[in-house]
């Protein structure tokens, strides 16, 4: 498995266990919003730091799953609402 997929997977995980564990409430839709945007806060923060240290491929794989995460999470606080 490359390097790419895992960070993909681990965010969809990450994602995944925050919809879990928030429920079904319109407070819990809420709180999923807030830690959706500090999950893609972070992701954007260590991709620069990747790009900083001059290793690019991690730095797109976690600006893939950035995007995947706004992809996926945002509407999923909608859904459940």
């Amino acid at each position: 498995m490359s390097q790419i997929q895992k960070i993909i997977g681990a965010n969809m995980l990450i994602l995944l266990l925050y919809n879990l564990l928030m429920g079904r409430s319109v407070y819990a839709s809420i709180g999923l919003m807030i830690a959706i945007a500090l999950h893609m806060f972070l992701l954007s923060v260590i991709a620069m730091v990747f790009f900083g240290l001059k290793r690019s491929s991690e730095g797109k794989a976690f600006l893939l799953s950035m995007g995947l995460v706004l992809l996926i999470g945002f509407p999923l606080c909608w859904i459940e609402s």
